[in-house]
């Protein structure tokens, strides 16, 4: 099995009446809300492999920021699942559940949203993904001479 790492890249977002990320270089930010939940961001990389492949895993590891003190009051969400409450540094992995292999080229994807913060809102920053694919090639195929 070979292993291939890509970085993240904000991909856009959802949307709605709700708090807006700001994408920057490495990492995207949202000033949140004490009643508004965030935006859904989405954050992807993509890769076209140089031969046909059998992708057999992807998981992603993403970290970032609380810019407040105090209590964990906001809980931060992947994949629409809450990873935890968040109140300085956090990070976070787990398996990749958007993925998508056309061919030779794979796209995959998570989903990133924050709820509101109670007390005096703060910055929330979060860095771009990395994204771990497990592959392998998958094997040549030749006629054996039995034509049908």
């Amino acid at each position: 099995m070979a292993t291939l790492n890509l970085t993240g890249s904000f991909s856009g977002q959802s949307p709605g009446p709700n708090v807006d990320w700001s994408p920057g270089g490495s990492s995207m930010s949202a000033d949140l809300s004490a009643t508004d939940f965030t935006e859904t961001a989405y954050l992807s990389a993509s890769h076209t492999f140089s031969e046909d492949v059998v992708v057999n895993s992807v998981t992603y590891s993403l970290s970032g920021s609380l810019l407040a003190g105090g209590i964990a009051s906001a809980t931060l969400y992947i994949d629409s699942s809450a990873v935890g409450t968040i109140s300085s540094g956090f990070s976070s992995s787990g398996n990749v559940v958007f993925l998508s292999l056309v061919g030779r080229e794979l796209t995959v994807t998570i989903q990133v949203d924050c709820s509101p913060y109670s007390g005096t809102p703060p910055t929330l920053t979060v860095n771009y993904p990395t994204f771990t694919v497990t592959y392998e090639p998958l094997p040549v195929l030749h006629n054996l001479g039995v034509n049908f």
